[in-house]
């Protein structure tokens, strides 16, 4: 109770100056920007490793047997 009776536990309310909310808005723009530049690099760097994997899918009609390759 001592804490209460001494103004302790008293806090000053949170203030948030334009230049503050500017600046928070700004970081997020900016880290959704690079991350979404990152996903796009990975995405387009794997895309050797899908087509290769569907590549190797063997292509079979529509009974089940391998398609032949006319030559």
């Amino acid at each position: 109770m001592d804490l209460v009776e001494r103004g302790a536990l008293d806090v000053d309310p949170l203030t948030i100056h334009k230049q503050i909310f500017r600046d928070v808005i700004a970081v997020l723009l900016y880290a959704v920007g690079l991350g979404g530049f990152i996903w796009a690099f990975a995405f387009w760097n794997d895309r050797a490793k899908k087509a290769a994997a569907e590549a190797a899918v063997e292509k079979v009609s529509t009974y089940g047997r391998p398609l032949a390759v006319k030559r």
